[in-house]
């Protein structure tokens, strides 16, 4: 076979000492997708639409009066009078040449107009500038800022704002700087010749990568110049301000775009003053660490380790050591005022009655302020953004980085069971299941403040207690899961039922992972959605261990008669067989669109079948034709995409594989009982049990089928565990979708390499298989060949880890080479639009 592995820190043999990662992925960003590909951060990612700027053309006429401070008129004079001003001022409206003729003079004019500044102001406002010295602005175009939180983006602006320092910035041997880090850059200018386009796109690119390396910085200017004029962007949580093309002439109002550097409009926070960065002692200009404040406390020395859209939630993730204890997951995100749950208050309740098993735990969540008395939060006239932070302390792996198929379906079968609990106990609904938000080795945290909760008495027994056949003692019960991310989240029972109607009316959740229903905003009614299946049933052990830890009232409330299937009477049989898609339409059209808490276990469905066509099995052996079969299903769910257009969902066709002879070529020989599982589990969730006229009577019937086969197949292979080599089959397609999201990962993490045997076996059958291709095309395409990919790449000990950038909206698009990790979006059903 022709192995290919990449780096990871899953591995089979996972040591007790290993650090864990911990939650939480923030992942919807309230946007609208617009166009399809893949939900990740590829150029094949999808289409951002965003407010207010959501087109190239688009200014606002206001914006010198809105969005900046005017600078004093004495300011301006005694600017003007200064010898690098209006010498370069004629230089740079009268170049004719390629852009880089522009640079020198740009930085000469704007640093000598910011000298001017900073030396006037008063001494009140001076004591709000973050640095003793004044911003300069230096020519940077032949490299890159350095220290980007995650790996670094091919980004080189033409000239960046910083505040001086006393040995000044590197130059390089041209006499051009280099090297300033990401965390230094104040703001942004992008030049472009008489003749080239404007650079306002690119500036505003620019704005959201140091955004998202400086989450102390909400608000960001940046600056568009060509000879003829220039522009002034304003960057924040609501989106981009664009001012109009301003000639040269207008001084006042180049002046007022340095003078808002330093002292910018009221609502226009360019600073969160609870973050502070700090460079190494030992290392000027080095990678930072970042100082938080939360809750009263003050956590020093936390790594950037998620970057969320700055023109969105702007969701940002830290890990903070903390001396005796698990380390802080401290989440940060701005929360839209048409938004009705926060995330911490619905972590608050979840657990008010004790701490639920299998769910993240906070120790403090509020808005964060920027004074005593006002929170910290942008409008843009239609919405406030207020920023929110939570300090979250349990930790746990990936799914990718099962040691078991069994562990992997243990940890499905528990997150089931919280996920029912949660919102049938504490009406909470979670709206986004999905590889990011399903953790497994969950490893609890002893904080005091999360002992302090107790233990939620009334949770059904879970996994380990169901196999062991006897229900443990509720303060002693551990999930095998841990589910993290309620950003999406919503109560089901709010008291007030328009309300709660309505929140639940809107889409929401990640496109790979999101139930067919959900991304169309409709009721699904293909012909194939209505092929019902009754409720499995159980037998033999499986029966036994049900009964004995669950009871046979709970079994006997989901079984069906002869006449139900999962409790409910599916649409007439009468229909006539050539009207049948259309006749189902028709009553499709009648119904309400809502959130069915089927829709969850749905999306716990994808996420499954996402991971466990491509873990790779120990001493694996595959059929021919395995890798094509793995791309065209991989293909199916990493294209599917959140839309308006019918019939659009690309995955419909995995839930139609019916025969063992189609399913069984996706796996290793090994795991096709593992196939037949999801064969079954797939006929369970193809049908539309929102077009039955009469319900199933009780909204967690789909969690219960699915956890029925997980637990038939978990007895009848305790013995063959099927262990896992910690490698992720390579799809051959975009991966991003499912990249790895350490959200929360100790820094010690520790390297795991295939052990040198494998690797040698892995090496030797890539060369037996190219040595002995001397047969016909046709022959060398059907001859087995799995490609691995390890799901990371490895650490060093002390490397900070996060996740690549978030997609840039199709205006400001990355390269190919600066992609990263898919956010979770919310869209409104079609006819229901925020």
């Amino acid at each position: 076979m022709a192995v290919v592995i990449a780096s990871s820190h899953c591995h089979s043999t996972m040591p007790s000492n290993e650090p864990l990662r911990t939650p939480s992925r923030a992942q919807a960003q309230g946007a609208t997708v617009a166009s399809s590909g893949v939900l990740s951060e590829t150029q094949e990612s999808i289409v951002v639409q965003y407010n207010p700027t959501a087109q190239d053309d688009t200014v606002d006429e206001t914006f010198f009066t809105q969005h900046l401070t005017g600078c004093p008129q004495e300011v301006i004079e005694k600017a003007m009078k200064l010898k690098d001003v209006r010498p370069n001022l004629n230089t740079i409206m009268r170049a004719k040449g390629k852009e880089q003729e522009l640079y020198g003079p740009i930085a000469d004019l704007l640093t000598a107009i910011s000298g001017q500044v900073f030396e006037s102001l008063p001494t009140n406002l001076k004591a709000r500038v973050p640095s003793s010295k004044p911003i300069v602005f230096l020519d940077h175009h032949t490299s890159r800022p350095t220290h980007f939180p995650i790996d670094s983006p091919d980004d080189k602006p033409d000239i960046i704002g910083a505040f001086a320092i006393d040995h000044g910035f590197e130059d390089d041997s041209r006499g051009i700087t280099k090297g300033i880090p990401y965390h230094r850059v104040e703001t942004i200018v992008e030049a472009k010749a008489i003749y080239g386009k404007d650079g306002k796109a690119q500036a505003a690119r620019y704005a959201y990568r140091v955004q998202q390396a400086r989450p102390d910085r909400p608000g960001f200017y940046c600056l568009s110049v060509k000879p003829q004029h220039f522009q002034v962007v304003y960057s924040s949580p609501c989106g981009l301000e664009v001012s109009e093309h301003t000639s040269w002439e207008e001084v006042d109002k180049l002046c007022a775009y340095i003078y808002s550097l330093y002292v910018p409009p009221a609502g226009h926070f360019l600073y969160d003053r609870t973050i502070t960065w700090k460079e190494s002692r030992h290392n000027e200009l080095g990678a930072p660490t970042w100082t938080v404040k939360a809750g009263g406390k003050v956590y020093k020395g936390a790594e950037l380790i998620f970057l969320g859209n700055p023109w969105r939630r702007r969701t940002m993730i830290f890990r903070a050591p903390v001396p005796g204890h698990t380390p802080a997951i401290i989440k940060e995100y701005y929360h839209s005022s048409d938004r009705r749950y926060k995330e911490d208050k619905l972590l608050q309740h979840a657990h008010a009655e004790g701490s639920m098993p299998g769910l993240v735990r906070s120790v403090w969540g509020d808005a964060v302020k920027y004074d005593r008395d006002h929170e910290l939060a942008f409008t843009d006239g239609k919405t406030t953004k207020t920023k929110r932070r939570l300090v979250l302390v349990d930790m746990g792996y990936k799914l990718e980085c099962a040691k078991s198929i069994n562990d992997l379906l243990m940890t499905a079968y528990d997150v089931l069971e919280v996920h029912r609990t949660l919102v049938r106990e504490r009406s909470i609904l979670h709206r986004d299941m999905s590889l990011f938000n399903i953790l497994m080795y969950p490893k609890w945290s002893s904080w005091p403040e999360v002992q302090a909760l107790g233990h939620y008495k009334d949770h059904p027994a879970l996994i380990d207690e169901v196999l062991a056949g006897k229900s443990t003692d509720p303060d002693k019960r551990m999930a095998r899961c841990l589910l993290i991310d309620l950003d999406n989240g919503a109560m089901i029972d709010d008291g007030d039922p328009d309300v709660t109607q309505d929140e639940l009316g809107f889409r929401t959740g990640t496109p790979m992972y999101i139930a067919r229903a959900v991304a169309a905003g409709e009721v699904v009614s293909e012909a194939y959605t209505s092929k019902y299946k009754r409720m499995p049933l159980l037998s033999g052990k499986a029966l036994e261990l049900y009964l004995a830890t669950h009871g046979e009232d709970r079994y006997n409330r989901y079984n069906d008669n002869e006449s139900t299937f999962h409790g409910g009477i599916p649409p007439d049989a009468g229909y006539v067989d050539d009207n049948f898609d259309q006749e189902l339409g028709e009553v499709a059209d009648t119904l309400p669109f809502y959130h069915r808490w089927e829709y969850d276990a749905e999306s716990v469905y994808w996420t499954l079948f996402s991971v466990l066509i491509r873990v790779l099995p120990e001493d694996a052996e595959f059929s021919p034709g395995a890798q094509q079969n793995l791309a065209q299903q991989w293909t199916r769910l990493a294209s599917h995409t959140i839309s308006d257009t019918p019939n659009s969902d690309s995955r419909p066709p995995i839930l139609q594989i019916t025969k063992m002879s189609h399913i069984c070529p996706l796996f290793a020989k090994s795991m096709h009982d593992v196939a037949l599982m999801l064969l079954k589990m797939s006929a369970q969730v193809a049908p539309s049990y929102a077009l039955m006229p009469q319900l199933p009577p009780h909204d967690d019937h789909l969690h219960e089928a699915m956890q029925r086969l997980i637990l038939d197949y978990l007895v009848t292979h305790l013995d063959n565990p099927i262990p896992l080599t910690g490698e992720l089959r390579e799809t051959g397609q975009p991966t991003q979708q499912v990249a790895a999201v350490d959200n929360y990962r100790p820094p010690e993490e520790k390297k795991s390499t295939v052990t040198s045997s494998k690797r040698r076996r892995a090496e030797e059958e890539s060369a037996q298989a190219q040595t002995s291709s001397t047969g016909s095309q046709r022959e060398s395409q059907n001859r087995p060949s799995v490609q691995l990919r390890r799901s990371d790449r490895l650490l060093s000990k002390n490397e900070p880890l996060a996740m690549a950038p978030p997609p840039l909206p199709a205006l400001f698009a990355a390269p190919p080479d600066q992609d990263g990790p898919a956010e979770a979006d919310e869209a409104p059903a079609p006819k229901r639009r925020r």
